[in-house]
């Protein structure tokens, strides 16, 4: 679990040049996403199954700039969606098991049923071979971890995602 103190946060504020994007896989995230909005990330993604008031959260971090995105664990309906669209700016998709697990080959079946223009972020064993198909789903982005540091092949994984983003790292 990562943990990032308030004051620390507030400290650094000044000097940090790069967003900061919180997902909260807590069942009751009512005071961690205030917490983070008052520190000015840019976004909190919460999960849909943790029955929090959607509409208070969206509201809060709102005032303080900040962007809400309903997190849907790779076994929740899409629907879910449908009650949250007007309190929030976008979606988070888990493509695996929290925690470990294989790709969910019905993720991109479940991606297909979101709504149309819907900000979208996937995570969960994205692979290079995903982003074709990533890409003609329109998902805005797509958060690599596993997939990158697994197996010990880090270096060729890195090279792989960057020819297939078109660019090149520096030896």
């Amino acid at each position: 679990m990562f943990r990032l103190k308030y004051s620390s946060r507030k400290r650094a504020g000044p000097f940090a040049t790069v967003p900061l994007d919180v997902h909260l896989m807590v069942s009751r995230p009512e005071v961690p996403a205030a917490r983070f909005a008052e520190m000015g990330v840019r976004s909190i993604a919460v999960h849909v199954e943790s029955e929090v008031d959607f509409a208070e959260i969206a509201k809060i971090a709102r005032s303080n700039g900040t962007k809400v995105h309903a997190a849907l664990r790779h076994t929740t309906p899409v629907a879910a969606l449908d009650p949250l669209l007007e309190h929030v700016d976008g979606c988070l998709f888990l493509t695996a098991p929290a925690g470990g697990g294989a790709f969910d080959q019905h993720a991109f079946k479940r991606l297909s049923q979101r709504p149309k223009g819907l900000y979208t972020i996937v995570d969960g064993k994205i692979i290079p071979d995903h982003f074709k198909r990533l890409a003609k789903l329109e998902v805005d982005v797509a958060v690599v971890g596993a997939a990158l540091f697994a197996a010990g092949e880090t270096e060729e994984r890195a090279r792989a995602f960057a020819r297939m983003l078109g660019s090149r790292l520096v030896a």
